[in-house]
């Protein structure tokens, strides 16, 4: 995902999350946060889009308290706008980092926001490649810091929409290695399958309708805290 892409779905699931929000309403519960609300989970989201731009500047601001202030205040476009306009300032592993962890985020948190309105949430909302993107990106980035085994296994992801296959080798040693992806149907110790979307979400600890089989507690190993 590069960043022209990065962006487009930051507005895509900030907007989006916006729209769920303001119908749920600022004391919705968020069933999938249990801790906040949907005035909490706005805050959090729109503190975090704020940072970048603010720390070329100032220091962060506070988001407002008042929810029609706070949906003021939060300005997904200019933060799309900073990110931009920091091909020019930035560098450019910096600046794929922050595009593409904020682009989860949204997305991940639009996906909290819809849980909150009380109706069901559609199976597919996210795009095949950007859901295995966000895969890519937790395999690659978050698991392998909290990833421990006692002993070797093998775990397989299998996004037939996505056409992608994740053939995880686990070992006490060496934590998450990537094996050959061309079979999805090794003998495994764990397996989840089915679309990209489903699994992205499973591994986000979100409502998943992903199909899950094998050792559960190994496959929380992978999953986002």
């Amino acid at each position: 995902m590069d960043l022209a892409q990065a962006v487009d779905q930051i507005r895509l699931h900030s907007d989006a999350l916006r729209a769920a929000a303001v119908e749920a309403g600022p004391d919705a519960a968020v069933p999938t946060c249990p801790e906040w609300t949907v005035h909490q989970l706005v805050s959090h989201v729109a503190r975090a889009q704020s940072w970048p731009g603010a720390n070329q500047t100032a220091a962060v601001g506070r988001p407002p308290e008042d929810w029609d202030e706070l949906l003021a205040w939060w300005n997904p476009e200019s933060f799309c706008d900073t990110l931009l306009a920091a091909q020019t300032t930035w560098p450019p592993t910096t600046l794929r980092w922050w595009a593409r962890r904020s682009a989860h985020e949204a997305a991940i948190h639009r996906l909290d926001a819809e849980h909150a309105r009380g109706m069901p949430v559609p199976p597919l909302l996210f795009d095949p490649a950007f859901a295995a993107d966000g895969v890519d990106e937790l395999l690659s980035l978050i698991a392998p810091r909290r990833c421990t085994v006692a002993a070797p296994a093998q775990i397989l992801l299998h996004a037939a929409d996505a056409g992608r296959v994740w053939n995880l080798l686990l070992a006490p040693d060496h934590g998450i290695e990537l094996g050959p992806d061309n079979d999805p149907a090794l003998d495994v110790d764990a397996a989840v399958v089915g679309t990209a979307d489903a699994i992205y979400r499973a591994l986000w600890r979100r409502p998943s309708a992903a199909i899950i089989t094998g050792d559960q507690l190994l496959l929380n190993q992978l999953k986002a805290p």
